[in-house]
């Protein structure tokens, strides 16, 4: 059997980890969206193709719900955090109890550095979701990260 200390000091240096290494994730596209689309010019063929398939299907149905969330996702993918943001954005106003709108716009949030939204985000996660780890997990990073330390050790509980 575990002893409580021990797991506790565990999660804790998970955490201390965790907090040191993601801020490195958050580099310079932490600006706000363009006014126009993005340059697409040095993303891979792949990616390219898949941006255009998902910018026709919104101009079919701007009400797409997964086509946002894809294009966030896709956004994520290629550090575009302030697209990203923008594209989750509009899914959860499609969808206010889409888990996945919430988990996208927090993950856009906290690489973007604005760790206050980002917690909103993830909370939000594990309040319409409680089953949800990574909502959890994604909660007590940024507690971590806004050195929130026992509400990080407690969110894991």
């Amino acid at each position: 059997m575990t002893n409580p200390t021990h797991k506790l000091l565990r999660v804790l240096a998970a955490l201390s980890v965790l907090a040191a290494a993601l801020p490195v994730l958050a580099h310079a596209q932490n600006a706000a969206p363009r006014a126009g689309p993005p340059d697409v010019s040095g993303w891979p063929d792949a990616l390219v193709g898949r941006y255009n398939r998902l910018q026709a299907r919104l101009e079919a149905d701007p009400a797409n719900l997964n086509a946002h969330l894809d294009l966030g996702e896709l956004y994520l993918g290629v550090g575009e955090f302030g697209e990203a943001k923008e594209s989750f954005l509009e899914a959860v106003s499609l969808d206010y109890l889409s888990a996945d709108a919430h988990f996208g716009l927090g993950l856009a949030e906290y690489n973007r550095q604005n760790y206050r939204a980002a917690l909103f985000e993830f909370g939000e996660v594990t309040r319409l979701f409680p089953d949800r780890f990574d909502g959890h997990f994604n909660r007590a990073v940024t507690l971590a990260q806004l050195r929130r330390a026992e509400e990080a050790v407690a969110a894991f509980q």
